[in-house]
């Protein structure tokens, strides 16, 4: 079966926009969520408030260069952070869930961009055309990286609640799979031939998948962006010896009998 040029209902120019449009709001969600709602004021005042008590003995002399590369490779690109239950049961799933979404959402994104300035198609055979095969890897990863994260999160983990109670913080969770979802479908039915059916579901795929990257000012998203740029300047101040804690006291105020 030949597949559907779906050019012919989406033309390129369309798809450039329309992916432009999905950065715009993106970049513009995370802005305001920093900005427009203070929180990056709230950080700047909480790292000068930890610096206001001075350096401390930790002090490890370290460069700012070897730590912002340790941190952005066993932090970052491989989540080292994902430790703090020290429950291999949970720790682990927990990594995989975060690996998979990371480096999932990174393929499909760039894959995405490529399509749509270098070979502005979105059905060009998955057996022929790399760009193709690697977004579907990346859904692929990202699909089985949001599954793995349902069961994870900490209302249903720690709060015993439903796998299938929808709360604020899992917005983008849920949407991110619906749309890689309508990806996989769209995919089959251009491949199946059928005008009707590819019309059909191209005309719910743009509305959600837009969704995740228009809806980052109200879901958990740019907590991915923040994490990093925080454990980098943690990391830091503590190379630095500053620590939320003021200095110990040199003085003894017990008193003897």
């Amino acid at each position: 079966m030949v597949a559907v040029n779906i050019n012919m209902f989406l033309p390129a120019s369309y798809f450039r926009l329309y992916v432009l449009i999905l950065v715009l709001g993106a970049v513009l969600g995370i802005l305001y969520d920093a900005v427009g709602r203070g929180k990056l004021k709230a950080y700047r005042h909480e790292r000068e408030w930890k610096r206001s008590f001075g350096g401390t003995a930790g002090e490890t002399h370290a460069s700012h260069a070897s730590v912002i590369t340790r941190v952005l490779i066993r932090n970052i690109l491989f989540s080292g952070e994902i430790a703090s239950c020290r429950e291999a049961n949970i720790d682990r799933p927990r990594r995989a869930a975060h690996l998979l979404l990371f480096w999932g959402f990174i393929i499909s994104a760039l894959s995405m961009l490529l399509k749509a300035f270098v070979y502005p198609t979105l059905n060009a055979s998955p057996l022929t055309n790399p760009l193709e095969i690697s977004t579907n890897t990346g859904n692929a990863m990202l699909l089985l990286g949001g599954l793995l994260m349902l069961f994870m999160r900490v209302n249903v983990r720690s709060e015993k609640d439903s796998m299938f109670r929808l709360i604020r913080a899992d917005m983008f969770l849920f949407s991110v799979i619906l749309a890689i979802i309508f990806q996989f479908i769209l995919e089959f039915v251009d491949l199946s031939g059928s005008l009707l059916a590819t019309e059909i579901v191209l005309i719910l795929y743009l509305p959600v998948t837009a969704f995740p990257f228009l809806s980052m000012a109200w879901s958990k998203f740019p907590h991915i962006v923040y994490k990093p740029i925080y454990a980098m300047h943690r990391e830091i101040d503590a190379a630095d010896g500053y620590s939320h804690l003021p200095n110990p006291s040199k003085v003894s105020f017990i008193k003897e009998d």
